[in-house]
C-alpha cells in the first residue's frame, strides 16, 4: 500500500507519515516546505518505503506509481502562519484540496489493473 501524505514536514504530517511507515505503508511526503520542517522527517529519510519531495499542493501533482490514500494535511497551521501567509492559507485550502482530490480520483483503481480516470 502507498500513500501520500501532504503537509508530511507538518507537525501531524510526520506523524502521520511515521506512523504509516511502522504500519507498512510506504509513504510518500509532499510538502513545500513554507511552514513544514526538513527536520521533522529527516529520521525518516532512507528509511525503506519512505520518499519526500518538495512541492506546494496548490499546482498539480502528477505521479506515475500507484497510490492507495491521498492524506491532505498541507495548511499553514497556526495564526501567526495565517497572518504570515494568508494567500498561500487560502490556495492551500482551496486548490491545494482540489488538486488532492483529482490525485485521488485519478489514482483510484490503478492498483487493481484499471486505467486511471479522466
Amino acid at each position: 500500500m502507498r500513500a501520500v501524505v501532504t503537509g508530511g514536514a507538518g507537525f501531524l504530517g510526520s506523524h502521520l507519515c511515521e506512523r504509516l511507515l511502522e504500519d507498512g505503508w510506504q509513504v510518500l511526503c509532499v510538502d513545500n516546505l513554507v511552514t513544514g520542517v526538513a527536520q521533522n522527517v529527516a529520521h525518516l529519510q532512507g528509511r525503506k518505503g519512505f520518499e519526500s519531495i518538495q512541492h506546494n499542493v496548490s499546482e498539480p501533482l502528477y505521479l506515475n506509481d500507484a497510490v492507495d490514500g491521498v492524506l491532505h494535511f498541507a495548511s499553514p497551521a497556526s495564526p501567526v502562519d495565517y497572518a504570515d501567509h494568508p494567500i498561500a492559507t487560502l490556495k492551500v485550502g482551496t486548490l491545494g484540496t482540489h488538486n488532492m482530490l483529482g490525485l485521488a480520483r485519478a489514482k483510484r483503481g490503478f492498483h487493481h489493473g484499471l486505467p486511471p480516470r479522466p
